[in-house]
């Protein structure tokens, strides 16, 4: 369901015949193509339904060449095909033709590190006229330096460094003594070696269990299984991070592992994935308090990256980028196997999830900036 309570698209999508769905797809490109905002509804389509959704993007574009909205998935779908020539004319498109579009100027940048050939100086200019907060202008000049390997690179990752510790500190700061979440960044502060595991299905078999609850703290994403993976993924948890989509079925998500009614949570702020449901309620409901992280937080992640950070993403941002803690992260796979989870065999994902620039990310910032591992 969406925010107000109302069917969701991809809802909508499946309760019509099967013979009838690109055609709804397509009259939903036809009446919105001006709004370009409106893709956050439809690119959820693409998981479910790959070929429906190709079809009727593509089909659109042919029929209306200047259609924003289709133009603007074709984008997010050229990326996921590894075709960022592609959407670089994408997306230069779309921004000829709506010249107030921020958003676009910055995937821009990312598609241009991904493929650094593209990444000229003219396409950097427009891109640049795209970061309009501080933290967004140093972490993106040190990604342009670092895509094209360029002299500056040191000097720019030293102002992140800096700007991202600054950021961090204010969090601290700000937080209440009293809190769930102060107590939760005082552990973090006097943890010494970090442990970030992944679901990825890389650790099914790799038997890092005995390595993996060797370290001092361990941090896990979105309540996985445990049981019967302990010799893959050790057993011990000192605390959970998820977003508050999750809550809609939290106690189901509790109920994955004996310790997790004792360990501490840690909600990385997104108030609107939760529906509408009270976060305070959900928790007290199923006798638990959670550290619930501001969203001054997440909104300098966003400045830093982009706007639909993955919750692992998140996680490696906070504890190495924004807390300056020292990680060494396992499972993290960037969805480059079909399947998601070690727990699990189900495959597919949500396209909002920029997963090639999220590996960009780690391997080219918050690797060498940082000083963060990955095993």
């Amino acid at each position: 369901m969406s925010e107000s309570g109302s069917p969701t698209f991809l809802q909508t999508y499946f309760e019509v015949a099967p013979a009838n769905r690109v055609a709804l797809l397509l009259d939903y490109l036809k009446l919105s193509r001006d709004d370009v905002h409106m893709v956050w509804d439809i690119l959820d389509v693409y998981s479910a339904d790959p070929d429906g959704f190709s079809l009727a993007v593509e089909n659109t574009i042919e029929h209306d060449p200047r259609n924003l909205l289709a133009m603007r998935a074709l984008a997010w779908l050229n990326v996921r095909r590894g075709k960022y020539a592609d959407a670089q004319s994408n997306l230069l498109s779309l921004i000829d033709q709506l010249p107030s579009a921020m958003v676009e100027r910055r995937e821009l940048l990312r598609v241009g590190f991904l493929a650094p050939e593209l990444l000229t100086t003219h396409i950097s200019d427009i891109g640049r006229q795209g970061l309009q907060s501080p933290i967004s202008k140093t972490s993106y000049e040190y990604q342009i330096a670092r895509a094209s390997g360029s002299a500056t690179m040191a000097i720019e990752a030293d102002k992140l460094r800096s700007e991202m510790a600054a950021a961090g500190e204010a969090i601290k700061a700000r937080a209440d003594k009293a809190s769930p979440l102060a107590e939760f960044l005082t552990a973090i502060d006097g943890a010494g070696r970090i442990a970030l595991v992944g679901n990825g299905p890389s650790l099914r078999g790799a038997k890092r269990g005995p390595e993996i609850d060797r370290y001092d703290f361990i941090v896990r994403c979105n309540f996985p299984v445990i049981k019967d993976f302990a010799d893959d993924v050790g057993s011990r948890t000192d605390a959970i991070f998820f977003t508050e989509a999750l809550f809609r079925l939290f106690d189901m998500y509790l109920d994955r592992d004996p310790s997790y009614r004792s360990t501490r949570l840690v909600t990385l702020a997104n108030p609107a994935a939760a529906a509408g449901l009270d976060p305070i309620a959900v928790t007290r409901a199923a006798g638990k308090t959670i550290a619930r992280l501001p969203e001054t937080s997440l909104d300098i992640m966003k400045d830093m990256t982009y706007r639909h950070l993955t919750t692992g993403a998140q996680a490696y941002l906070l504890l190495a980028a924004l807390l300056r803690k020292q990680i060494t992260v396992f499972g993290f796979d960037f969805y480059s196997q079909k399947e998601l989870h070690y727990f699990s065999q189900s495959a597919g994902l949500w396209l909002a999830h920029e997963v090639q620039y999220e590996q960009f990310l780690f391997r080219g910032v918050v690797k060498p900036v940082f000083g963060a591992h990955i095993r």
